[in-house]
Order: structure tokens, then sequence, then C-alpha cells
């Protein structure tokens, strides 16, 4: 974007704009719905397994499930790298102290 803007004069810089809009879209749209895709899946698998709810209720848990992880993602990635780093700072070793323990379990 840099580069685009002020490499190339006042007359491309909407390009650097879109650049930026792209980017912005992809993370969003690409990294998030793939993440949500996976959780509304593992959460209907189990709660279909169990018995816990009926699979008419299903549309509805995933909209509510998708909006939810949507709105966390977003809080941590609009929030910086200063915020992406924090949360994973104290996340990580939790997630890989619980799949240690349940690999050797």
């Amino acid at each position: 974007m840099y580069y685009i803007k002020n490499g190339l004069g006042k007359r491309w810089q909407f390009l650097a704009f879109l650049y930026s809009l792209f980017g912005v879209l992809t993370v969003f749209g690409t990294g998030n719905a793939t993440q949500v895709n996976t959780i509304v899946a593992a959460v209907d698998t189990a709660l279909l397994e169990y018995g816990v709810v009926g699979s008419g209720f299903l549309s509805t848990l995933n909209l509510i499930t998708g909006i939810i992880v949507a709105m966390l993602v977003a809080m941590v990635l609009l929030g910086g790298i200063k915020r992406i780093g924090s949360v994973s700072e104290s996340w990580c070793p939790s997630w890989r102290c619980s799949t240690s323990c349940w690999l050797w379990a």
C-alpha cells in the first residue's frame, strides 16, 4: 500500500485504498468463515450425537454460534498486533497443555 500510494503518485492513490479494503475483506471473509464453519460443524455433530438438541433448532444455533465467534475474532483482529499477541500469549499455553494432557491420557 505504501508503494502504491507514495510511489505512483496521487493519481493512483485509489489503488492503495482498494488494496487495503480487499485485504481486510479477505481476512474476515476467508479466515473467519473457515474457522466459524469448523466450529459450527463440531458443535452440531456433538449436540446431535448426544441428543441435546433436535435438528430443527440447529440452524438457529448455527447462526448464534457464527455471530459470537465472528464477533470474538473481529475484536481480536481489530485490536491490532498488540491484542493479537496478548490473546495468543494467554491462550496458546493452555491449549498446548490441554492437547498434551489429552494425548498422554
